[in-house]
């Protein structure tokens, strides 16, 4: 995922809300949104959101891959087995499932199966989505420190159609070992043209005509100066943009 907050400039700083360095870019929400960036889901252990999500997930997760165990169900059915619950027992699975489970297991149908395991895949990726944009409010740091994630308003650009890595050994190490970004896939990618820049947030006035040359190598200078003549495009410090009414 990429993260954004979607905060006031005056929220931002070592005495305010939150404080994240002397540097920042500023998008539009409507760019945003156009880049289906969404605004995330806040929640606490056992609150609402929080049970729905699991919910969903428990709800899904094993129905999704039962077209797997066709030849399981089919011979505990025709052997008269009885329920598949009385011979396994499934963690992250709901007694719903269970129950769907149950009676595969006694009135064997392949085609139900099948159905069923299409339904339940369609369910897990919105589930993914979901927990992709889950977050706790309050969260700890590296040092044990808590504080009120809240306050960030972070908006995320997640990836559903990665698969989660289930395995934490050395291929999920290696994946997370790696400088960002973790996954290096170009499709991947999170991109921005000079246009979509509302504002660039520097520590002081000296920063403003270095970032400038920057820009002017990166996107050339006409189309820099072109963006800050029509004021498209800031380069300021916090101080002086919270003055222009940023």
């Amino acid at each position: 995922m990429v993260s954004f907050s979607n905060v006031l400039l005056r929220d931002i700083g070592h005495d305010q809300v939150l404080s994240y360095g002397e540097f920042g870019i500023g998008f539009p929400r409507s760019w945003a949104i156009r880049n289906n960036i969404n605004p995330v889901i806040y929640s606490f252990n056992e609150g609402d959101a929080d049970k729905a999500i699991k919910a969903y997930f428990d709800n899904s997760v094993f129905v999704s891959c039962m077209d797997f165990f066709k030849e399981q169900f089919k011979e505990t059915s025709e052997n008269k087995l009885g329920p598949f619950s009385k011979k396994l027992a499934l963690t992250n699975t709901s007694k719903e499932s269970m129950a769907i489970i149950d009676f595969l297991s006694v009135h064997y149908n392949e085609e139900l199966v099948e159905i069923l395991s299409r339904y339940g895949r369609a369910n897990l990726e919105h589930t993914k989505a979901l927990i992709h944009l889950a977050k706790p409010y309050q969260v700890e740091n590296n040092a044990g420190k808590k504080f009120i994630a809240y306050n960030d308003r972070e908006w995320r650009k997640t990836y559903p159609q990665i698969d989660f890595i289930l395995d934490t050994g050395k291929s999920y190490q290696e994946t997370k070992d790696r400088k960002k970004p973790h996954i290096v896939d170009e499709k991947y990618r999170l991109n921005f043209e000079l246009n979509d820049i509302s504002i660039v947030v520097v520590e002081n006035e000296k920063n403003i005509d270095e970032l400038k040359q920057c820009l002017d190598v990166k996107f050339g200078k006409n189309e820099v100066d072109k963006r800050l003549l029509t004021q498209n495009l800031k380069i300021n410090t916090k101080k002086k943009l919270i003055e222009q009414g940023f």
